[in-house]
């Protein structure tokens, strides 16, 4: 499955005369759009249920969450 925001790894610039052999690696590589989501969709979540539950204190709940799990700021 390829995603629309997938940089090229390879620089293909002697490619067109049928010479694949001065292929060179991208100097970085992108992640897909979707692992991205992945990693966080736990911490978005976890907000999402707090903020339900607690309405107005919301801002200070999160914030002492956030020293707690290793300094959110907000």
């Amino acid at each position: 499955m390829k995603c629309k925001g997938r940089k090229k790894f390879f620089n293909t610039k002697n490619a067109d005369n049928g010479n694949n052999s001065n292929l060179t690696l991208a100097k970085f590589k992108t992640l897909p759009k979707f692992e991205m989501k992945k990693r966080c969709i736990g911490v978005v979540r976890r907000r999402r249920k707090i903020s339900e539950e607690n309405g107005r204190v919301l801002r200070g709940i999160l914030i002492k969450k956030g020293y707690e799990e290793g300094g959110v700021s907000l």
